[in-house]
């Protein structure tokens, strides 16, 4: 992020009210709950994030700073490891359900026709991030109704079509 976006969003926060909320510990599954093992993690993310970063930093435009350093799509949208670490920033093929019980796959927005959101116009991804109807009709599922709803509903009309232009155009799989 830039200097002035980062300033802007700490102002933002310290002018809030004060909450008195007592928030309860994290409870995390395993592997995760082993603080130890975090090294190896920060290891092998470390490895993936100097390669991702390469690839951002050929393209230089408000789209690509919008989608990849402020609205961060990718870190839901594009295919984890094993180790549930990003594998390509620029790829947002989606992810499949993380197990057969749940129902929790990331749908693919990358620029594939098939099966991605190729065939969408600009102003159906706008009009997607304002209200959470894709073209067809369909709701957002729940993840992306909060973040829609806190968040990219509220970016101007520039920075949506800029946000639109960038899925469009990026060759990701």
């Amino acid at each position: 992020m830039n200097e002035s976006d980062v300033l802007d969003i700490y102002d933002y926060i310290f002018n809030l009210p004060a909450v008195t909320k007592k928030t309860n510990h994290h409870i995390l599954k395993f592997p995760y709950n082993i603080r130890e093992l975090l090294w190896f993690w920060r290891f092998i993310e470390t490895k993936v994030s100097k390669n991702n970063n390469l690839k951002n930093n050929l393209q230089n435009d408000r789209g690509n700073y919008l989608v990849n350093s402020i609205v961060h799509c990718g870190a839901c949208h594009s295919p984890r490891t094993f180790f549930s670490i990003v594998k390509d920033y620029n790829n947002f093929s989606g992810q499949k359900e993380s197990s057969k019980s749940l129902n929790d796959s990331i749908p693919n927005i990358s620029n594939d026709r098939n099966k991605g959101i190729g065939s969408w116009s600009e102003s159906d991804i706008v009009f997607f991030l304002q209200t959470g109807i894709k073209p067809n009709g369909d709701f957002a599922e729940k993840d992306m109704s909060l973040i829609i709803e806190h968040g990219t509903q509220y970016l101007s009309d520039n920075d949506l079509y800029e946000i639109a232009k960038y899925l469009l155009k990026i060759n990701n799989k």
